[in-house]
């Protein structure tokens, strides 16, 4: 392979996340199917999670609180009838 920068840059970030997922989750085998992992998140997982959904919440609040219950409920109606679509 020829490494470049970009290349080096790519490799470094798949490692990189790949040791942010072990931080975040644990993983151990099933018991009825030994091909597969049972995937959940670590306390650490667990707590930055809810710190995202609170940021997210916030966000969404600050976004949609604006367009006031009229728009905000017609907003919505239109994303559910575009998710029956997709």
């Amino acid at each position: 392979m020829n490494w470049n920068k970009t290349s080096f840059v790519s490799c470094y970030l798949d490692l990189l996340l790949i040791e942010v997922i072990r931080k975040l989750t644990l993983n151990s085998k099933a018991l009825n199917d030994s091909r597969s992992f049972i995937l959940k998140l670590s306390e650490t997982g667990k707590d930055l999670t809810l710190q995202a959904i609170s940021v997210v919440e916030e966000i969404d609040d600050k976004v949609f609180g604006s367009l006031g219950t009229a728009k905000k409920e017609k907003f919505l109606s239109l994303i559910l009838e575009f998710n029956r679509f997709n």
